[in-house]
């Protein structure tokens, strides 16, 4: 996700900075936007400068939330190789979210994704398919019901999320925020449901290919590091002691 928000922020400067050069006093927004273009070879006539930004700022929605999608892909690859090889989405209706919550609710995982950030995701994610299909829905409702308190709590240094009409780049750095922090709590929630002394002697010639080399050179204390590193690179979580001991007595 990272190369696409500096995809949209690189976008964001660029037109800031060519708005910048606009000046209401010397001429229309027409005249200029009809001028620039053409010198630079791209011909734009007229466009209106409200819907313009107003659109832009939607569409930057459609970033973020096509990362997620792809996540949310990688994602069940994940469990599948972790936990439960015939993992699969659910076929209830909703979002590819509400399908990867309700199929791990069926392997007793549960995120703790707090409403108001569920909330949140499904606004924007409504707002990217009205832009993305064209739908010009308000979305009003959805936006009133969000519990924006909650959000302001949690994210204390963006601001609240705006309506359809009032969308700003502020909107695209809250979505990105609470996708990346939906995405953490999904990848928390299958730490305890997996059996790593399993996984690691069952799939030993991927995860951790070296072993054979320090077992017969007899670097016991050098393949227990070996271990712990690969786990905590590929993972991001650190088997304790007597776990590693577990692993490595196994190979033995």
């Amino acid at each position: 996700m990272g190369q696409y928000d500096a995809l949209v922020e690189y976008q964001e400067v660029a037109s800031r900075y060519y708005l910048a050069s606009f000046d209401i006093q010397k001429e229309s927004f027409d005249a200029f936007l009809s001028r620039t273009s053409t010198a630079t070879g791209v011909r734009l006539n007229s466009i209106s400068l409200t819907n313009f930004r107003e659109k832009q700022y939607q569409g930057y929605l459609v970033f973020p939330n096509a990362s997620f999608d792809d996540f949310i892909t990688d994602f069940v690859d994940d469990v599948r190789f972790l936990i439960d090889p015939a993992f699969a989405l659910s076929n209830i209706d909703g979002s590819k979210l509400d399908k990867l919550l309700d199929a791990l609710s069926q392997k007793g995982v549960s995120p703790s994704i707090e409403k108001f950030k569920k909330d949140l995701y499904d606004y924007y994610r409504l707002l990217r398919n009205d832009v993305a299909h064209c739908l010009n829905k308000d979305y009003k409702n959805e936006y009133k019901a969000l519990d924006k308190t909650a959000i302001a709590n949690f994210y204390t240094t963006l601001n609240e999320p705006k309506k359809k009409s009032q969308l700003s780049f502020d909107d695209f750095i809250l979505c990105t925020a609470n996708i990346k922090n939906i995405a953490d709590l999904l990848t928390i929630s299958l730490l305890p449901h997996i059996d790593w002394k399993q996984l690691v002697l069952k799939n030993k010639g991927k995860l951790i290919p070296r072993y054979v080399r320090f077992l017969q050179e007899g670097r016991t204390k050098r393949l227990h590091t070996y271990v712990l590193n690969r786990i905590k690179n590929l993972y991001g979580y650190a088997l304790d002691e007597l776990m590693i001991n577990n692993i490595i007595d196994s190979l033995e």
